[in-house]
């Protein structure tokens, strides 16, 4: 099927307004229209000349001549692979507000990317002395906000030097500082399926707070992230089957590395090791050794990203 193109080009200048070129016989996107939704949903850090960001929009037409495919490209001046590629089917009825999506979307994609992203601001002009002062002051530079999302996550977890595996609920917290800094808090529960100690049967669950550095570069459409530290909690032993069931509690050190994969629409994918410096061991009054709980674990868990 062939299909016309129609192409609407906007660049972001130095000193003018968005320099709108527009080539569109079927009137459905109006040039001053995007350029006027997109000075106002750009984020500030990206807005200006510093920014270098040019946005390319296509219509493709069906052959009755009315608008079938939004396509829309988001480059920067100096960077080899666009920012963003967007398509969407659209129907004539959606012309109106094509405009606001794309700057909805175009200003949401800018925003989530990571700090060491977005361009620096420019430095201030200095300011005159007043008379009697010894040299010209600078204002202070303008500071990007902290920003930072959730993320929840389910999955399971192994022990790679005994026969231990139980499911995983995480919440995790990810802060980018406005220096481009991030830091990860988060909060994991671990319980592990019952397993054999002498005549009966235990169940480990383990509570445990994390913290640690964090890293997320943007891929094409991914982010790929990364993150390490430490996690200090408490594991409880239950134990059933036995003359008299019991339950105890102690302290678990560990520490971890993380590797995760999201998508721009929040699904994320995440793959962690651990090594437990502070582990349980479990023993009835007739056993030596007991059991003890896995020194190196591996997990893998799916979630979703709320926020940035």
């Amino acid at each position: 099927m062939t299909s016309i193109l129609t192409s609407l080009t906007v660049a972001l200048l130095a000193t003018a307004p968005l320099d709108v070129i527009a080539e569109d016989p079927t009137g459905c996107v109006e040039s001053n229209h995007v350029a006027e939704a997109l000075k106002e949903g750009l984020p500030s850090a990206w807005q200006g000349p510093r920014a270098g960001l040019r946005l390319v929009v296509v219509v493709g037409v069906d052959p009755d001549h009315q608008p079938a495919m939004l396509t829309f490209t988001l480059t920067q001046q100096g960077v080899d692979a666009p920012l963003m590629v967007r398509e969407q089917p659209i129907i004539a009825a959606d012309c109106p507000s094509l405009p606001q999506l794309i700057a909805v979307v175009v200003g949401r994609h800018l925003s989530e990317l990571p700090r060491d992203a977005w361009p620096q601001p420019l430095p201030p002009p200095p300011i005159d002395p007043a008379p009697g002062e010894s040299g010209p002051q600078r204002p202070l530079q303008e500071v990007s906000p902290a920003t930072g999302h959730l993320d929840l996550r389910l999955g399971a977890e192994v022990g790679l030097d005994s026969a231990l595996f139980g499911g995983t609920l995480a919440l995790d917290a990810t802060v980018f500082g406005a220096d481009g800094y991030a830091l990860l808090l988060g909060a994991k529960v671990l319980t592990f399926a019952p397993f054999a100690v002498g005549e009966g049967t235990a169940r480990l669950t383990t509570v445990l707070g994390r913290l640690g550095p964090a890293w997320e570069l943007p891929v094409f459409d991914l982010i790929v992230g990364g993150a390490l530290g430490l996690g200090v909690g408490a594991t409880i032993a239950q134990g059933h089957g036995f003359e008299r069931d019991i339950a105890a509690a102690g302290v678990t050190l560990r520490a971890w590395a993380q590797a995760s994969l999201r998508t721009r629409w929040g699904l994320s994918f995440c793959l962690s090791a651990a090594l437990v410096a502070l582990r349980s061991r479990l023993r009835t009054a007739e056993m030596e050794d007991g059991v003890m709980a896995p020194a190196a674990r591996l997990s893998a868990s799916i979630g979703y990203v709320f926020g940035d």
